[in-house]
């Protein structure tokens, strides 16, 4: 999802779900600490990602992905008002 806004995308997904239909959510949310945030990153950089790609793709990823990533996350109590 690219923006915080889950009220509308869940209300869209919901219009598309038969009436039996189940919804799963797969999130990576945000945390009012940023200093967390960045430890949690750090792990996943040093201890799994860098055996699958190089320092210069993690590095090319932070710099084109995360910013607009992180835009879009949301907190869990926020996604629970849902």
């Amino acid at each position: 999802m690219y923006s915080p806004d889950r009220a509308k995308q869940i209300k869209f997904t919901k219009e598309k779900l038969k009436k039996d239909g189940i919804i799963g959510f797969i999130e990576k949310f945000s945390n009012k600490d940023i200093t967390e945030f960045l430890k949690r990153e750090h792990i996943k950089d040093s201890l799994f990602k860098n055996r699958f790609f190089s320092q210069k793709d993690i590095q090319l990823k932070k710099d084109n992905v995360l910013t607009d990533m992180n835009n879009g996350l949301v907190t869990l109590t926020h996604l629970k008002t849902f």
